[in-house]
């Protein structure tokens, strides 16, 4: 799998972070549910979708979601 990383390699900066948290921010505020609790919450929503973003993998296994979110 010649498109793997390896572990302990990060393929972003914090300032790629930052620079997204605006994009993220305004679909945030349409998210569906707006109660989460014992769910995922912004900053892992965050992280989720901005590593989704970046690494562009074929596949994402979903082990379960709360509430639909």
């Amino acid at each position: 799998m010649s498109d793997t990383i390896s572990i302990g390699h990060v393929p972003w900066q914090r300032e790629d972070m930052i620079e997204k948290l605006e994009e993220f921010s305004s679909l945030y505020e349409t998210r569906p549910i707006k109660d989460n609790a014992r769910g995922m919450l912004a900053p892992h929503m965050f992280f989720a979708w901005f590593a989704l973003r970046a690494l562009q993998p074929r596949a994402v296994i979903e082990s379960g979601v709360w509430l639909g979110q």
